[in-house]
């Protein structure tokens, strides 16, 4: 009777039909009947149509919690786009599950991030840049580096020790970058850009800061680092590509920007704004090849392939950025973007990362617009547990804090986001 009841009553029930008119109809009449167990069972249900599990914080407390200039990062910001709840258990409440010590993929990551940082120093010292070396020089020195990585790092050697297969596992990942560092030779050499720094930090503490004002007169800093900074001089321009370094493949996701789910990119090209440059683009550039070896007998292999970076530049630059693909036309070898006959970056638009100087600003402006929207929308108190969903992608799947919000899909409402490519969410954003 009970589930009877609540199977036509409760917020999952289909739709509206005679069937919920009698259930309510014996609901109302249940406790009224004189047996205990009626009167018990319609308490029970009741109890259970009224559940409620939203989660509020006072403006008092949230005044309290939340001083300013507060710090934040690219993270927090996409983790309370996701879902507020999220990042109160995680950031407000400061809970965390419980580690286990294993050496899991963003271990290697941090690995392949060690090594080009050190490769990268020791042409500095040489006075050298990635397109001066051969690819045989540049394998010899990722060896030597990547060595001294795992020699100075204690935790590495003790991994390595203890199986067989944990040493595969770095030597798997040496091989990876074997087959990388000849690629950023390629690719400075089809570049007037040329890197300037590696896990470059900007936040309170560092030389590089971001400090975006609120409507209110408070102000929110933003934390971070930046893989690699590539500089050219442009028609007296500090012209700046970033890069973030991924063990695998990224797309950029306009959607993501869109609704702050992932304001990455932007984020770091707005850093260089604030640093008296000129943003001309930022990618994610993968680290892992599909040439699985680097041996001396594979290098004209190696010389050969290339991982295409993605995501977004000011198409104004195309020519500084790939003057291979300028001169000839057609897809470039190094970058998502595609020229046309006419010599112009734009062709394909929704899947290239080329964007017109008027769209590229208006992102960068919508950036900071959405940064304001969420840290006000933080500061204010909001705590809701009302996890995004575009499709059937939601931050649920993978969230450690199921069980203290309980979230349930029948009583709770999902934050529902259209899915939109380039053009549509550029749209929006001149709207907003």
């Amino acid at each position: 009777m009970g589930l009877w009841l609540s199977g036509h009553l409760g917020k999952d029930r289909t739709k509206e039909s005679h069937h919920e008119q009698l259930a309510a109809g014996v609901l109302h009449r249940m406790p009224d009947s004189g047996d205990p167990a009626m009167k018990d069972m319609a308490a029970h249900v009741r109890k259970s149509l009224n559940y409620d599990n939203a989660a509020t914080m006072d403006a008092t407390l949230a005044e309290t919690l939340f001083q300013f200039p507060m710090t934040t990062s690219v993270s927090r910001l996409g983790m309370f786009a996701k879902c507020p709840y999220q990042y109160f258990a995680k950031y407000t409440l400061g809970l965390e599950k419980r580690q286990l010590l294993r050496f899991e993929p963003m271990d290697v990551g941090t690995f392949y991030h060690d090594v080009l940082e050190a490769i990268f120093k020791a042409l500095k010292q040489r006075g050298k840049d990635w397109a001066d070396l051969g690819v045989e020089e540049l394998v010899a020195l990722c060896d030597a580096e990547s060595e001294k990585v795992l020699s100075s790092n204690t935790l590495l050697v003790n991994f390595m020790r203890k199986r067989a297969h944990h040493r595969y596992i770095i030597e798997s990942a040496r091989q990876v970058l074997r087959s990388f560092v000849p690629m950023l030779g390629q690719l400075s050499r089809a570049s007037r850009f040329k890197q300037t720094e590696a896990e470059l930090k900007f936040g309170p503490s560092e030389g590089a800061k971001i400090v975006i004002p609120l409507d209110d007169k408070r102000a929110v800093q933003l934390a971070g680092r930046i893989d690699r900074l590539d500089v050219a001089n442009i028609e007296g321009q500090r012209a700046a590509v970033v890069f973030d370094y991924k063990s695998g493949g990224k797309s950029v996701d306009f959607a993501g920007m869109l609704y702050g789910l992932d304001l990455q990119l932007p984020v770091y090209l707005l850093a260089m704004g604030h640093q008296n440059m000129t943003p001309a683009g930022a990618f994610f550039l993968p680290i892992d090849s599909g040439t699985n070896s680097a041996a001396l007998s594979d290098l004209d292999a190696v010389a050969a392939s290339f991982n295409k970076a993605k995501g977004l530049f000011d198409g104004s630059f195309f020519e500084a950025m790939d003057t291979q693909a300028a001169a000839s036309g057609g897809w470039s070898g190094y970058y998502n973007f595609y020229v046309n006959k006419d010599g112009e970056p734009y062709s394909y638009y929704n899947s290239s990362g080329a964007m017109k100087p008027d769209d590229f600003q208006t992102l960068l402006d919508y950036t900071e617009q959405c940064i304001k929207k969420l840290m006000t929308d933080l500061a204010a108190g909001c705590i809701s547990i009302t996890p995004y969903r575009i499709g059937t992608q939601s931050p649920c799947s993978w969230c450690d804090y199921r069980p203290l919000c309980r979230f349930d899909w029948q009583i709770n409402d999902y934050n529902i986001l259209k899915t939109v490519n380039k053009e549509e969410a550029l749209e929006k954003m001149r709207e907003a």
